[in-house]
């Protein structure tokens, strides 16, 4: 609950996109590009076939708790 995932596309020339299954949804995104989504959503990306590099940041933001 209150947890959101994302992901910055720093250098994603082929723009080979990160699959998210759940929603049969695919995003290939542009480098300096950055989406966010809920964290329990399931997402991958599929091995690198070429020589251009992707460069991304994946990161996770989690609410804390009041005490």
């Amino acid at each position: 609950e209150g947890s959101v995932s994302g992901i910055i596309y720093l250098k994603n020339n082929n723009e080979q996109p990160t699959i998210f299954k759940d929603i049969n949804f695919n995003y290939a995104g542009k480098s300096g590009e950055m989406i966010i989504f809920p964290s329990q959503l399931g997402h991958e990306v599929l091995e690198k076939n070429t020589k251009d590099e992707r460069i991304t940041i994946a990161f996770n933001i989690i609410k804390k708790e009041e005490i």
